[in-house]
Order: C-alpha cells, then sequence, then structure tokens
C-alpha cells in the first residue's frame, strides 16, 4: 500500500482543521459554543487562514477561522499543534498581538472606544500551555489585582484549551470534543460526528490529499530545520534555500501569495513576499 492510500489526516492537523471548517459556518457557531458555554448569535462572516496586516510596517498573522456572529461579537479559532515549549511560552504574547491586530483591522477611523463589541480568541493546544497545571481550559481575562471584584470590562477573552488534560473542568459536550480532537476514546455527539464525517470526505478526496501531503511534507521539513536551528550554527543559508525551493514550488502549482501566506505559517509573511517578487522577476527575465 502506497503512503498516500495510507496518509489520513486527523482534524487536529492544521490543514484538514481549516478545510473541513472552511465552507460550514453552522459547524462553526456549533463548535464555539460548546467551547464557550453559551449561545452566540448566527455566523454572519467567515474567513478561513485570514491574513491581516493592518499596517505595511507591521507584523502580519494568519488566523485559522475568523469570524463575526450578527451580534458584532468577533471570535478567533486556532488550532495549535506545536509541542516545542518556547513555542508554547509565546501563546500569551501570540494571542495578545492577534487580539490587537483584530481590533486594529477590524474598528475604522472614528469608532468610538464603546461601540467595540466583544471579542474571543481560542486557542485549542495538543500540548498543555501551562504545564504543569494540565487543565483542560483556560479562561483568561482582565481583572484588576488590587481589587478583584472589581469591574473590569473590556469584553475581550482569551481561552487556551488543552485536549490531553488531566483536570477536566469543562462541559461533558466540550469534554466529549477535546477527546475527539485529542484521539482519545469519546462518546460521539452530534458535533464530534458532523467533524467526522466531514474529515472523512476530505482524506476519501484523491486530489484533496495528494495535495495535503505535498504540502505537510514540505511544512515538515521546514519545522524539522528550524528545529535542528537551534542546536547547529551555519543552518541559516540551507533554511533559506528550503524556504525559498517551497515557495516557488507551490508558485509553480499556481497557488497565489496569499494562499501560500495563509499554508505556511512558520515563514513570516515578508519573507514570502520577497520570495514571491524574486520569482516573478526571474520569470520575467526568463
Amino acid at each position: 500500500m502506497s503512503d498516500e492510500a495510507e496518509k489520513q489526516f486527523k482534524f487536529c492537523d492544521d490543514l484538514m482543521f481549516s478545510s473541513v471548517l472552511s465552507d460550514d459556518p453552522v459547524l462553526v457557531k456549533q463548535m464555539l459554543e460548546t467551547i464557550l458555554g453559551h449561545p452566540i448569535g448566527n455566523i454572519v462572516t467567515m474567513n478561513v487562514q485570514e491574513v491581516l496586516n493592518y499596517s505595511p510596517d507591521a507584523k502580519s498573522v494568519q488566523l485559522d477561522v475568523y469570524c463575526k456572529d450578527d451580534r458584532s461579537t468577533l471570535f478567533d479559532l486556532e488550532m495549535e499543534n506545536r509541542k516545542n515549549r518556547e513555542s508554547l511560552k509565546s501563546l500569551p504574547k501570540r494571542t495578545r498581538y492577534y487580539s490587537s491586530v483584530s481590533d486594529a483591522q477590524e474598528y475604522l477611523r472614528g469608532t468610538r472606544y464603546r461601540e467595540i463589541k466583544e471579542q474571543y480568541v481560542i486557542f485549542i493546544c495538543m500540548s498543555d500551555p501551562f504545564p504543569p497545571h494540565s487543565m483542560a481550559k483556560y479562561e483568561v481575562k482582565l481583572e484588576c489585582r488590587d481589587s478583584p471584584e472589581a469591574a473590569v470590562q473590556d469584553e475581550a477573552t482569551r481561552i487556551y484549551l488543552f485536549c490531553g488534560a488531566e483536570n477536566r473542568n469543562v462541559s461533558v459536550e466540550l469534554d466529549h470534543l477535546l477527546n475527539y480532537i485529542g484521539g482519545r476514546e469519546a462518546p460521539r455527539t452530534e458535533l464530534t460526528k458532523r467533524i467526522e464525517e466531514k474529515t472523512e470526505i476530505r482524506n476519501k478526496d484523491h486530489n484533496w490529499r495528494r495535495k495535503a501531503m505535498t504540502l505537510d511534507e514540505k511544512m515538515r521539513e521546514l519545522a524539522f530545520d528550524e528545529r535542528l536551528e537551534g542546536r547547529e550554527e551555519g543552518r541559516e543559508e540551507g533554511r533559506d534555500e528550503k524556504c525559498k525551493e517551497i515557495v516557488f514550488g507551490m508558485l509553480e502549482d499556481g497557488r497565489s501569495e496569499e494562499e501560500i501566506i495563509s499554508i505556511l505559517k512558520m515563514i513570516p509573511s515578508e519573507t514570502i513576499s520577497a520570495l514571491v517578487a524574486k520569482w516573478n522577476s526571474e520569470k520575467s527575465v526568463s
């Protein structure tokens, strides 16, 4: 049996996560309500692998699932597969930046502060973001340390979920969802059955799986090079060549700059844009 026939992507894989949710706002709403534990409005706008860049000189970000409901509440839902301790330690600052960029891009000049709506940034993690606590859900809101009872309502909530947690401090429905995502045995719910059905459809799509496998292999190679970089000197040039090879290959396959940026999260968008410009320049010369 070929590798292609054997390879089955899971919902927790970045490419599958985005693909399953990309065309299904009802499924996204159901997931968000399960995570939050309360109803939300209908999803009216949704973008998958959304690139936010509110200023040419600012660091851009790529969001897995970025959406808004009919109450103007903003949601950013992220799948976090990284196990590197340094990457996980930076999650709170990464969340802070995602939240800031989202607000900066969402609200136009002249918006009054009181018009800013609720916002949720949610990370579904395969490793504990705050060891050794091992909690299934860490919900973070702004609080006054000097007077915890003071109502500090900026209406921004950050949620970190850990699929493999020992302390299952969540609802039964969310527990089943996290167990499913983390590959644990769990009763199937309406939500997990729907996710599983769509995941199976993608895995049975020969063309989708072939492209996903190619991208997955390239991203794994690049991630491996990044891990080695921290242990060996003189690998920067080699990594640059690997980035160039991957980006040029995707351009040859007809992918746009926006698509490449959304897929290759481990490569800074500025680097990808520079490589796209270089590729275009070389093509025009030839």
